[in-house]
């Protein structure tokens, strides 16, 4: 996707993180799982570490970059036996740590042992990714979705719905987004189109697609965008922040202007940049009048739609949401290209044997098992991306 397709092209600023400077990196404990997903990414299905070597990655990410958040990512980090150490010892480091999760674990142990001990950790936002691409949930889906959701919403914690998106899931984005939005710990959508990562590397729908379902269904458009490693021009992410007044499905999205302010005010204040943007739901209420009423200097309807939510706040009391959207476009390579199409310092990057590595093709890059070789990238390639996210450090 092109930045001119966006209907804010004009005032959309890119997120370009210095690369030492990025506040986010993934971790990785284990690459084993108990689902089949049909565009899983993760080619090594056997490799577990051990909780010594996940900490010296999570140190040696802290070397190389400016981190606020975390995130544990797998296979499935619920069958990792030492899970809830993990999430302490990134909690230790005074960073936010989630956590992406099929919740299969969680619906089968009956004493919630395990979430409430991770709870227990201070485990700040757990993404669900439940869709249609997991082959053994399709009967059950919605099921197993409002499930796990009441059990997060019962113990206050934020959770976010990460799906992958197919030709018979895409455009949902906005239909989700009003389903789950009375849940007051639902806080967001996180959403990749499939794209198979062996030959022949088919996608099943683009950026694009979703954008304008968004557009068409929210009214909103995006808050920033993290351009490709090749020309601000490339979209990669779309990313959203917005309120949503619940009663109503009406939203007011927050301004590139406004989100460019506050991310170098944080900056300033907190020494990092910020990433995970965990706004809880009473200062949202808080932040809603002071964002409409800023919005409105250049937007007179975004003072009236917090007049009139406010006033029917009076007779129905104020149900409003802070929510984002994040939406990702796979990389990929041009014909003819011997380069790789990246997110710009890619902000979702694993370690990968000391070296910062996108998540989703580290398995292409860096394999952690030697039966894995024959699917690596050329070497030209390898070493390019290595430079590209690690500088000078690279190794």
């Amino acid at each position: 996707m092109k930045i001119t397709e966006l209907h804010n092209s004009g005032s959309i600023r890119p997120l370009k993180y210095p690369l030492h400077e990025v506040p986010h990196v993934t971790i990785e404990p284990n690459r084993t799982c108990n689902l089949n997903c049909e565009a899983c990414y993760n080619i090594d299905r056997q490799t577990i570490k051990s909780l010594r070597e996940t900490k010296k990655e999570i140190d040696c990410a802290l070397r190389k970059r400016k981190l606020e958040t975390a995130t544990i990512v797998g296979g499935e980090p619920t069958m990792h036996k030492q899970i809830t150490a993990i999430v302490k010892y990134i909690k230790s480091k005074g960073l936010m740590c989630q956590m992406f999760t099929n919740g299969v674990v969680f619906l089968h142990d009956k004493d919630d042992g395990l979430l409430n001990r991770i709870i227990a950790a201070s485990i700040d936002r757990i993404f669900l990714h439940i869709d249609s691409g997991q082959k053994t949930r399709k009967e059950t889906i919605e099921l197993e979705t409002y499930h796990l959701f009441e059990k997060l919403e019962k113990r206050k914690v934020k959770f976010s719905l990460a799906v992958t998106l197919y030709e018979k899931n895409k455009k949902m984005i906005a239909e989700w987004i009003k389903k789950y939005a009375y849940f007051k710990y639902f806080d967001g959508i996180f959403a990749v189109p499939a794209k198979y990562s062996l030959p022949p590397f088919k996608q099943e729908t683009d950026i694009r697609e979703e954008y304008l379902a968004v557009s068409r269904e929210l009214n909103i458009q995006p808050t920033t965008y993290v351009p490709s490693n090749r020309s601000d021009n490339d979209v990669k992410w779309l990313l959203y922040y917005f309120f949503l007044d619940v009663c109503t499905g009406k939203c007011l999205p927050v301004s590139p202007f406004i989100y460019y302010i506050l991310k170098h005010a944080i900056k300033v204040w907190k020494g990092h940049y910020p990433f995970a943007m965990n706004i809880n739901n009473s200062f949202s209420k808080i932040l809603f009048p002071l964002t409409a009423f800023a919005e409105g200097v250049t937007n007179l309807y975004q003072i009236s739609f917090c007049v009139k939510t406010f006033v029917r706040a009076l007779f129905t009391g104020l149900n409003i949401r802070f929510l984002h959207i994040v939406i990702q476009e796979p990389p990929h390579r041009e014909p003819d290209d011997d380069r790789l199409i990246l997110c710009y310092h890619c902000p979702d990057a694993t370690m990968r044997k000391g070296a910062l590595l996108p998540v989703c093709i580290a398995d292409r890059l860096a394999p952690l098992r030697s039966g894995l070789d024959d699917v690596k990238y050329p070497i030209g390639i390898i070493q390019a991306v290595r430079h590209e996210l690690n500088g000078a450090s690279t190794v």
